[in-house]
């Protein structure tokens, strides 16, 4: 599970609390005190951050048994590449049908995840990903290209 900055909140009542430095899991209790007794302790829920997804075909234009390389571009709410989760890629052929062969499950690594396409038909295909998200980051799905 991905940490998350906790917000400094000064005490109601004397006391020093350093969680302005504090990493916590979302849903996470936190107890507080000063040395060694014991204050109180509060639930945190941290929202988790929310993603973007875009989706690119190289090439444009594919020659009947070429390969084509989706790539799909995960990026956090402040445009920072992800490196968790899984990309699923979803194609449809100028037939209607889906396309065989896609990964179900592609891991995203710097902000990036890859499905290499080969076997097309002629006419158009349709493609989309679909981001799974993880316990901090929501799920996203890209805009279709073809």
């Amino acid at each position: 599970d991905a940490l998350e900055p906790l917000a400094h909140h000064p005490p109601a009542t004397g006391g020093r609390q350093d969680l302005d430095r504090a990493l916590v899991r979302p849903d996470q209790v936190v107890t507080t005190g000063v040395g060694s007794s014991v204050s109180g302790s509060v639930r945190v829920s941290v929202a988790p951050t929310t993603s973007a997804l875009s989706l690119s075909a190289d090439p444009q234009t594919n020659r009947l048994g070429g390969t084509l390389t989706l790539l799909a571009d995960v990026t956090d709410q402040n445009g920072r590449p992800v490196s968790v989760g899984t990309v699923t890629f979803q194609g449809t052929g100028p037939d209607g049908k889906p396309i065989a062969g896609l990964p179900d499950a592609a891991p995203v690594s710097n902000g990036i995840a890859v499905a290499l396409v080969t076997g097309l038909g002629l006419g158009d295909a349709a493609f989309t990903a679909v981001f799974s998200g993880t316990d901090s980051i929501t799920g996203s799905t890209a805009e279709p290209v073809s």
